[in-house]
C-alpha cells in the first residue's frame, strides 16, 4: 500500500481495525512531509515529501508570487 500524505490512523473511526489490517498488507510504504501516527506504527518505508516551497517553479496565490 502506498499513501502519500495521510494519517490513516487518525482519520476513520476505528484506528484499532485499521492499524489490523494495515499489519496485514505485505508492505505499507508512506510518503510525508511529517512523521504521523501511520508511518511510525504501520509503514515499512518512509519517503521524505518536500514542502511546495521546497519544489522549483514558481508558485502563486490570490496575492503572492513565490
Amino acid at each position: 500500500m502506498l499513501l502519500f500524505g495521510t494519517d490513516m490512523l487518525s482519520s476513520y473511526a476505528d484506528a484499532a481495525a485499521l492499524a489490523k489490517g494495515l499489519a496485514r498488507a505485505d508492505l505499507v510504504v508512506s510518503h510525508e512531509l511529517f512523521m504521523n501516527d501511520t508511518a511510525r506504527r504501520c509503514a515499512d518505508v518512509v519517503l521524505p515529501s518536500t514542502s511546495w516551497l521546497e519544489e522549483l517553479g514558481a508558485k502563486s496565490t490570490n496575492t503572492h508570487l513565490y
